[in-house]
């Protein structure tokens, strides 16, 4: 162990040999640290895994530790050369990104659920409004349904557009639940369908 590694741990020289080194890991990181420390002296292969490393303070930063084999003449063992390299800026923000992909998963959980929840209510009303116009017409005698006709179908036409609405907004809410298939768009449907509504 070299010079720096003794100044960042605080710990003399002489305590870091055999397994003393790992009384500077994290506590929850020393049996993952040690498996992969004997896995590798077992096969002769490279050594890499994370952990925490306790500095003089007392803190904790994370480092990426590798280490290679050296073998002699004739393919003997003899000693191991590796680095530590401090990833804690990095493994910082790579816990807060994954905080905050929960966090987003969560949301669009809770306003999937909402859209549901809010579809379903503002549709019912809707399905109200559309049933009691229909019945409304029947029931007019002749010559004042033939002259609000236009006035009913305004209102069906109305109702037919809140629910398109709401079925697109529950779409739109729930995109991210499958996987996106993109399809054609008429432009021109969607510019008439908007002059309409204006």
């Amino acid at each position: 162990l070299n010079s720096r590694w003794v100044e960042y741990t605080g710990v003399p020289e002489g305590q870091h040999h055999g397994d003393g080194w790992l009384d500077v890991l994290h506590p929850d990181d020393r049996e993952r640290a040690l498996q992969a420390w004997a896995i590798a002296v077992e096969g002769g292969g490279p050594y890499d895994v994370e952990y925490r490393i306790r500095n003089a303070e007392g803190g904790y930063r994370w480092f990426k530790a590798r280490g290679l084999p050296f073998r002699d003449a004739d393919g003997r063992l003899v000693r191991w050369f590796g680095t530590s390299t401090d990833i804690d800026d990095q493994k910082r923000i790579e816990q807060k990104l994954a905080r905050q992909s929960a966090e987003l998963a969560r949301s669009n959980a809770d306003l999937q659920q909402f859209a549901y929840i809010a579809a379903h209510d503002l549709r019912e009303p809707l399905r109200t409004i559309g049933s009691f116009t229909q019945l409304l017409a029947r029931n007019l005698p002749e010559e004042v349904r033939l002259s609000t006709s236009d006035l009913t179908d305004h209102i069906g036409a109305g109702v037919a557009r809140m629910d398109a609405l709401i079925g697109g907004l529950l779409s739109y809410a729930t995109i991210s639940a499958a996987e996106p298939r993109p399809t054609p768009v008429d432009c021109g449907e969607v510019l008439r369908s908007a002059l309409l509504d204006l």
